[in-house]
């Protein structure tokens, strides 16, 4: 199992309507948010943080951005060199605004945008993937009922994102809780995959 890495500091203050790519090909770059109600970019210092403890471990690699919304996360994860991201969303206006921005950055030749549930496109997932965020609404219980369906997968790390208040999800026994952190409202752990040693 990969050892930890040291935490970051806190990045500089997000720009309000905009997600900034925080390293890679697309560093710096100022991604649109688009409008829409209960729409939120994981912050800076929590994706900054993240893509710390995954220093090492995108490149190449195929991931899942499971409640895309903003796409920042797999955006994110294409800027540092991931080969493939499925992003997912219900919402036709995200998708159009997702594949929009896909376009301008360069990278639809490495995403797919698709426009459904996520329950109904992890049903029919027959690929792999290497990396997965699970980043949904808060408060809508949306996430166990995805785990008994994910647990069984060959994937190497899981992200889950809930609101600092809300109770934690039960994840499978083969998760190994390899790093969290708390700031503000949100709450962010990274699961190791143990069956994927």
């Amino acid at each position: 199992m990969p050892k930890p890495q040291k935490q970051s500091a806190a990045s500089r203050p997000q720009k309000s309507g905009t997600v900034r790519m925080i390293s890679g090909a697309w560093r710096g770059r100022k991604v649109p948010v688009f409008d829409s109600p209960g729409l939120r970019p994981t912050p800076d210092r929590i994706r900054e943080t993240l893509f710390n403890w995954l220093q090492g471990e995108v490149v190449d690699t195929t991931c899942i951005d499971l409640f895309a919304g903003t796409g920042a996360l797999g955006l994110e994860c294409l800027s540092r060199g991931a080969r493939f991201c499925h992003f997912i969303d219900q919402q036709g206006q995200v998708c159009r605004h997702l594949n929009t921005q896909l376009q301008t950055l360069g990278g639809t030749a490495k995403s797919q945008v698709h426009c459904t549930d996520a329950t109904d496109f992890i049903d029919h997932f027959a690929d792999s993937a290497d990396i997965v965020f699970i980043d949904p609404p808060y408060r809508q219980n949306l996430i166990e009922p995805l785990l008994p369906i994910v647990s069984g997968w060959q994937t190497r790390w899981f992200y889950i994102e809930t609101a600092s208040d809300e109770e934690a999800p039960s994840v499978p026994e083969h998760w190994s809780l390899y790093r969290e952190v708390k700031a503000g409202q949100v709450r962010a752990k990274l699961y190791y995959n143990t069956l994927t040693d």
